[in-house]
């Protein structure tokens, strides 16, 4: 199965328009929307339209529950374009759930209102680590989460953490640190993913385009790297 993750189509129709062009070449079976369905861009009504007639869950984010509540009078243009029967239902929205994939368990949210401010992948171990653990005690292996707008991937114990990053606001990859290494999470070695020449983070002869990036591992933090997310599609596509 293929699970495809999506997340902040915030009013845009034509990214959320090529989003689903892609999505009808990688042929996902289910599609999850981490939230932030609605303002900031001018089509709310589309967006919202397409969230819930393409993805089989779809969780709230904050604006999404600022929208629905009503809570701030400056929204009544998002207010206007969706109706009192679809801003109950942003309301109404759930905060999180968790999946089982392959044998693991994962945590899913948007960001806040579950995270009391905006966190990304690059923020302090012991606070990132906080939520791949449940009410219970026992671990996740791994948080899927969006809010950043920034697409990232990191490894901590006991698990990974996952920034889908934006289809309606994307402000591409977290900013860039020192250089070092790709870095192989399926190998666990240094070597550079298929098809990127090594240390440079560019696409090889004969490979994808992919866009160079820059990644760090953060000091003190022994267990995690942070992967640029070019680096990610390339080792977990077909």
């Amino acid at each position: 199965m293929r699970i495809a993750l999506v997340a902040d189509l915030h009013g845009n129709r034509p990214a959320t328009e090529a989003l689903e062009r892609d999505l009808a070449l990688t042929k996902p079976d289910r599609i999850v929307c981490l939230g932030d369905i609605v303002g900031k861009g001018p089509s709310n009504l589309f967006t919202y339209e397409w969230a819930f007639e393409h993805c089989q869950l779809v969780i709230g984010g904050n604006w999404d529950y600022g929208v629905g509540c009503r809570t701030f009078p400056r929204d009544h243009y998002y207010w206007d374009q969706l109706g009192p029967e679809r801003l109950r239902c942003l309301r109404e929205l759930p905060q999180e759930t968790e999946f089982w994939f392959s044998g693991r368990r994962f945590r899913l949210f948007h960001g806040r209102p579950v995270m009391p401010e905006l966190y990304t992948v690059a923020d302090d171990r012991e606070l990132l680590q906080s939520f791949l653990v449940d009410a219970k005690g026992v671990p996740y292996d791994g948080l899927l989460y969006a809010d950043a707008h920034r697409q990232a991937m990191r490894t901590l114990s006991p698990g990974i953490i996952v920034n889908t990053g934006s289809v309606g606001n994307a402000m591409g990859v977290r900013p860039a640190g020192r250089r070092r290494r790709p870095h192989s999470s399926a190998a666990g070695s240094s070597a550079a993913p298929a098809g990127l020449r090594p240390g440079t983070g560019r696409p090889g002869r004969g490979s994808r385009r992919w866009p160079a990036h820059k990644g760090s591992l953060y000091p003190g933090d022994t267990d995690g790297h942070l992967f640029p997310f070019a680096w990610i599609t390339s080792l977990f596509r077909p």
